[in-house]
Formats: C-alpha cells, structure tokens, sequence
C-alpha cells in the first residue's frame, strides 16, 4: 500500500490576523533560498517585467543565496519597488507574510514546498507552478492562486498582472480561500495520517517465507 503524508508545520502563528487594514498598491512576498531550483531568476525577471508599468506594486524578497547579485541587476530598474529582507529566523517569517497580499513560489521542482502552506494559512493568494507538490495538493487555479508551468517567465508574469489587476473584493475573496484550503492543515492532522498508514502498513505486511 502506498500512502502520500506530506509536511505539516505549525501554522497557527501565520494565520491571518483578524484585523487586516487595507494597504495601497498590491506587495509581493518571495521567500526561499535565491536559487534557480526555487525560481528566484524568475521572480526577478518577471516582477521587473510589470513593475516597469506598474508603481503600485512592491517586493519583499526574504532569503539569500548565490543568484542575489544576478537578481538585484535584474531588478535595479525598479529598485524603489522592492525590499530585500535577507534570511530570516522562522519565527520572524508570520510578520513578513502578514505584511503582504500574495506570495510568489515558482518552483522549477520541488517536491512540497512549505511556503506555500504558509501563505495559504496567511491567507495569501499563492503563485507557483505544476512541479510543486504543495501547490498540487492545495492551489485551485484562480481560486486561491495561479499554478503556472514549471520554468515558464511568461506564465508567471501573466500571473502577477492578474495580481495587479485584483479589485479589493477579489484579492479578499482569493485571502478568504486561500486560509480555508489549509484550515485542516494541522500538526494534529498530520499525525493522525502517519498513525494511519503505519497501521495500514502493518496489517498489509507479510512476513518473507523462511528459506
């Protein structure tokens, strides 16, 4: 038998606050290792492609790795758009989320991918691609985010004009969704699955015959 137990994490401090104020333009969050595998080149290339004709939108980078100074060239001519947060501790991460309105995760391949659990619980509309376990497992395209073709710039720039394009009541009926796809998302949950499949695993297993 063969049972799918992905990762589960604690993600009761990324939930969405209650009290959400309404901030002008629209901020999008990268968080991860600046690495081709995690499709940090493509978040630069694409976010610099729309921001060029579109002001209101910003970037918080949160991570380092060896595509940083490739990244920052790519993106000078919309420097002013952009923060770079650097590595953060794990329980610094909920701040940065809750500061932002969609997460960007646009993976060339990653077997799960835990941001993208996190921005869902944050209530963060997720863009990230069809060779990511966790965006199969939860992403409904348009619903709680856009699921683009792994290593395809075009794809995701047409998903961040999307974003820019969000009136206030879509952007807060896609946080609405997003929180609701990984509600039972929880540690709990996750042990409950593996108690499951062990005990699945034991009553399917046979003992080898002595030779």
């Amino acid at each position: 038998a063969y049972r799918n137990v992905p990762y589960f994490s604690e993600l009761t401090k990324f939930r969405k606050p209650a009290i959400n104020q309404e901030r002008p333009g629209r901020t999008l969050l990268f968080s991860s290792a600046l690495t081709r595998r995690k499709g940090a080149d493509i978040v630069a290339q694409a976010f610099a492609a729309v921001a060029a004709n579109r002001p209101d939108l910003q970037l918080i980078i949160m991570g380092e790795g060896p595509l940083q100074v490739a990244m920052r060239t790519i993106l000078a001519p919309v420097a002013a758009q952009v923060t770079w947060a650097g590595f953060r501790d794990w329980n610094e991460l909920p701040g940065f989320f809750h500061q932002s309105d969609i997460l960007l995760a646009p993976s060339r391949h990653d077997a799960w991918c835990l941001a993208v659990v996190e921005g869902l619980a944050a209530g963060l509309p997720v863009v990230s691609t069809n060779r990511t376990g966790a965006a199969l497992d939860f992403i409904q395209n348009g619903k709680n985010g856009w699921i683009c073709p792994a290593n395809n710039i075009d794809a995701v720039v047409r998903a961040i004009q999307a974003v820019a394009d969000l009136t206030s009541g879509q952007l807060e009926s896609m946080s609405a969704a997003a929180s609701a796809s990984v509600a039972n998302h929880t540690l709990e949950h996750g042990a409950a699955l593996f108690h499951e499949a062990a005990l699945e695993a034991l009553r399917t297993w046979k003992k080898p015959r002595p030779r």
